[in-house]
């Protein structure tokens, strides 16, 4: 049979193209920029206390061991109260928790400024320590769990990537005013904290809507309140993505952070108090660098295998820290390090905020705080000890080397954090008798399985 003359055109649809990526998307939500600039005054004001607390300690002391102590004081409550503060910020209206730990703060900060002003001992100040760690560890949680009652999920990843951003200019801000406070009045660095402290309860003030958790779904198992408390950590375990996450995160800062360490460092260099601000805020600069740029690209597609990457990068550039004897390649090799950390943290956040449903969300993060307080606390306390017995930088370099075979390690034994694609497909894990569905894991698209070529986040 002829073919017709004039075959009938084939309609072609166009692809649908994706609406382009707007890095401002949350930031034009009112909320949440009351949120971010009250937490952001008072993670700067923070920043300030802990470089004076640094400075304060090793003046008196010449110890590095002591700074370590330092690091400890706050540990052990954040260890023994993050998990019970997680449930009770399951219970109760987050706010109002959120505003209460603030004015324990202010008081912790206002006892610390007459304690250096007149010299009172160090047992005080290491008292005053473990009261503010008291605080932390019942307001973090909290905190954490607000962000996702103020933005919708799908900005989630956004939203984390500028909480980096603005915790890491506030982290670039506080030490290094806190150096030049301290040179000068070391009191008024701990007064500069309770006025931010006091800030962010004014913002808080202003946020609309019901913070008080959900109900749990029908048909989920009511536990006992033991049982209430081990469900967070159930959870995480049972998200094994999760879990190798913030294990990682865990073992590599554990042994490869140097923060506390700085005054000691400060002074092998020559560069005195303001120096310690100046190398406390190369971290900040190098993970604000990473977080911006992050945040001006689409959410990573290949999040585990840069996380892998980053964490590797912050052991071989601890080690050169480390090796260093001078101050702005010491300063260069730190800001790489925050920058290798701000990947880590974007991702991590990003896990939280969206695996974890709303109604035990603050015992997730509760989890979430032991292992950052675990890695950065007890962190803290592990590289006093190791700089008392090898040195302060044959310890370092050691932790360094330690955090790079980490990775090994772990990615081993948990190989789902290579397999980790974009984080734009994260679907939110429901729950059902403590654990973690494992029917609604995250899934993996095709392309982001090993060996497949897929575009770098």
């Amino acid at each position: 049979m002829p073919e017709p003359a004039n075959p009938p055109a084939t309609t072609i649809q166009p692809a649908e193209t994706p609406p382009p990526h707007d890095p401002y998307e949350v930031l034009r939500i009112a909320d949440y920029r009351a949120f971010l600039t009250g937490w952001f005054f008072a993670v700067m004001g923070s920043q300030m206390q802990s470089v004076a607390i640094g400075i304060e300690v090793y003046t008196r002391t010449r110890d590095a061991y002591y700074l370590g102590l330092v690091g400890l004081s706050q540990a052990i409550p954040l260890l023994l109260l993050a998990i019970p503060a997680g449930s009770l910020a399951d219970r109760f209206d987050r706010k109002k928790i959120a505003i209460g730990t603030l004015v324990v703060s202010i008081l912790c900060a206002l006892t610390l400024a007459v304690a250096v002003h007149r010299g009172w001992p160090l047992r005080v100040l290491y008292g005053t320590l473990v009261v503010s760690g008291v605080q932390q560890a019942v307001g973090w949680p909290a905190r954490q769990t607000l962000i996702p009652r103020i933005v919708p999920k799908r900005l989630f990843s956004n939203a984390a990537t500028w909480n980096s951003s603005a915790f890491q200019i506030a982290c670039i801000a506080g030490p290094v005013i806190g150096g030049l406070v301290a040179a000068r009045f070391l009191p008024l660095a701990f007064l500069l904290y309770a006025a931010g402290s006091a800030f962010f309860i004014t913002q808080l003030l202003r946020l609309k809507g019901d913070f008080r958790p959900e109900a749990p779904p029908p048909g989920t198992l009511r536990l006992g309140r033991f049982q209430e408390l081990l469900e967070g950590c159930r959870f995480v375990y049972g998200t094994k993505l999760l879990f190798a996450t913030v294990l990682l995160d865990l073992l590599a800062v554990l042994f490869g952070g140097a923060v506390y360490l700085l005054p000691a460092f400060s002074e092998a260099l020559g560069t005195g108090k303001p120096g310690v601000g100046w190398l406390r805020a190369a971290d900040a600069i190098g993970a604000l660098a990473m977080a911006v740029w992050i945040a001006h690209r689409p959410p990573m597609k290949r999040a585990g295998r840069n996380l892998i990457v980053a964490v590797i990068g912050f052991g071989v550039f601890t080690v050169a820290f480390a090796l260093s004897h001078n101050f702005w390649l010491s300063f260069l090799f730190i800001a790489a390090c925050g920058a290798c950390d701000s990947v880590s943290v974007v991702v991590r956040q990003t896990l939280v905020a969206t695996l974890a449903p709303d109604q035990m969300r603050g015992r997730v993060a509760a989890v979430n705080t032991v292992f950052i307080s675990a890695s950065n606390e007890l962190g803290g306390y592990e590289s006093g000890l190791a700089a008392r017995w090898f040195g302060l930088r044959p310890s370092v370099v050691f932790g360094g080397m330690a955090s790079m075979a980490m990775v090994g390690i772990v990615v081993r034994k948990f190989p789902e954090i290579y397999r980790l694609g974009s984080l734009a497909d994260l679907k939110s894990a429901s729950v059902r008798r403590g654990q973690a569905d494992p029917a609604s894991a995250p899934q993996l698209p095709a392309s982001d399985l090993p060996g497949a070529a897929a575009e770098a986040g």
